[in-house]
């Protein structure tokens, strides 16, 4: 049981190949574990904040406030976080990356309108990756950590 949270917690980064065949991008990490975690914490902490108001007897905005804040973070992560493990090249819209001096950042935008982020821990597999997407023709959106 240890080591199942430790390797949950572990950080990976993320281990892209591309398919030929099914003309898809198979991406290794733990992202929908880590994501599904984060929506259950989201839950738990809607549900105590709104039996917290319920339980009280006059209103307090503070409790209202957290608790709505919780609640629009947990519906934008269905709306917004994919964690799919294959991504099709067709509903590949662009990929952002952005490089600063001592780290970098990949994201894969959707046609559907969701982002799959893709873990760089080490920066030194981003170029690789970066040059993966632009041979299987995927459109990369460079961007600067100051302007974005």
């Amino acid at each position: 049981m240890k080591s199942f949270f430790k390797n949950f917690f572990k950080n990976k980064n993320s281990k892209i190949s591309f398919n030929q065949k099914t003309q898809s991008f198979i991406i290794e990490d733990n992202a929908k574990a880590q994501i599904w975690f984060l929506r259950v914490l989201m839950m738990v902490q809607c549900f105590s904040m709104f039996g917290f108001l319920y339980k009280s007897e006059e209103i307090d905005f503070l409790f209202l406030i957290v608790g709505t804040f919780f609640f629009i973070i947990l519906v934008l992560s269905f709306v917004i976080i994919s964690a799919e493990r294959v991504v099709y090249l067709d509903q590949i819209k662009h990929l952002i990356y952005r490089k600063n001096s001592s780290s970098a950042t990949l994201g894969i935008v959707l046609k559907n309108r969701k982002r799959r982020n893709l873990y760089t821990y080490q920066p030194e597999g981003v170029e690789e990756m970066v040059n993966l997407f632009r041979e299987n023709g995927v459109f990369i959106k460079e961007k600067s950590f100051l302007l974005s």
